[in-house]
């Protein structure tokens, strides 16, 4: 989903720590204009998952984002 600041925000369901619970990610393009063919974005991982009880798998889930633009 694009968030309101114009970054790409997603989830996975593996990766991200040593158990692969899955990610929250967010994606920024080049700060400069890009005049390549492939032009790398900016990788965040914003929340890694660990299991029970802080969740695993937010493949399937929606990110929604709050009125002052919290996801």
């Amino acid at each position: 989903m694009i968030g309101p600041n114009g970054a790409l925000y997603g989830t996975t369901a593996d990766g991200g720590g040593e158990n692969n619970f899955g990610v929250v990610f967010e994606l920024r393009p080049p700060p400069t204009f890009c005049r390549a063919i492939l032009c790398y974005w900016n990788e965040t991982v914003l929340h890694t998952f660990t299991g029970a009880p802080d969740g695993e798998d937010p493949a399937h889930v929606n990110l929604t984002f709050d009125q002052v633009g919290d996801i």
